[in-house]
């Protein structure tokens, strides 16, 4: 019994599991894998049975809300899952981390409240450090291809920076609240404190005693003075960008795929 809403998982998952945070990003995935089973949507949440090298994946596409990450590593560590891999975006909050960059972080600060449900607030949320310190290498080594879409942005075409730091997890992205809490305020000035999510803590907090290994894989999407939710989406440029994020999104995904869907026949 989760402590959230449930997600409709079936009773056995895949060892492995990729939460993508981008549905056109999802839906491209999905595109070019081979799926052998799929589930009715349930409430937001989606699920797909991918296959890949004879590895079954789930592939899982949710929005970035801490409710539902623990909902979701609550009830895949149940059904078998071992290894929970979040692939989504964040909002940088220093001038070392720009745009288009790609962060996986080492901590994340729980200031979204609902990690309390699993571990003391004394405790820090951290990856799996093996995991972590291999996203990293294996990201580092792709090269993002432009799309038709794409072709008019020189970067981050190439290979993506890759940074490590301390993401700040914060339940409700709204510069104006953000701004309005002095606690948060402060904690996201501190220089260690790179980018703002909303769910890597629950992530990580959520698999503290479970045998669930979790990492966090994050698109600087953009800085977090730039959050305006009256923007409309329809603006040319916002539909721009939400194309690169796609593009970079499922080509770091299908790259973290090939490399632990190859770990049966010795691949690293």
């Amino acid at each position: 019994m989760t402590v959230f809403r449930s997600t409709g998982f079936p009773r056995a998952m895949p060892e492995l599991l990729l939460v993508i945070g981008n549905r056109d990003a999802f839906n491209e995935v999905s595109r070019q894998l081979k799926i052998s089973r799929q589930y009715p949507v349930h409430g937001f949440i989606e699920l797909k049975i991918a296959e890949h090298s004879g590895k079954e994946i789930a592939l899982v596409s949710a929005p970035q809300l801490p409710q539902i990450t623990a909902s979701i590593i609550e009830e895949s560590a149940i059904a078998g899952s071992r290894t929970v891999i979040k692939i989504g975006t964040a909002y940088s909050v220093s001038h070392s981390l720009s745009i288009g960059e790609i962060l996986v972080p080492k901590a994340a600060v729980r200031l979204e409240r609902v990690s309390d449900f699993f571990a003391p607030v004394e405790l820090p949320a951290l990856p799996d450090y093996d995991l972590y310190t291999r996203m990293i290498n294996d990201i580092g080594s792709i090269e993002i291809k432009p799309t038709q879409q794409t072709l008019s942005y020189k970067k981050p075409h190439g290979s993506p920076q890759v940074t490590s730091g301390i993401v700040a997890s914060i339940s409700y992205m709204s510069s104006k609240y953000i701004n309005s809490n002095n606690k948060i305020s402060e904690i996201i000035k501190h220089p260690a404190v790179v980018a703002v999510d909303s769910d890597t803590a629950t992530l990580f907090a959520s698999a503290y005693e479970k045998p669930v290994k979790t990492v966090s894989i994050l698109l600087v999407e953009g800085r977090l003075s730039d959050i305006d939710p009256l923007k409309l989406v329809q603006e040319e440029e916002w539909k721009k960008k939400y194309a690169l994020m796609k593009n970079i999104l499922t080509q770091v995904t299908l790259r973290i795929i090939e490399s632990l869907a190859g770990e049966d026949k010795g691949e690293k």
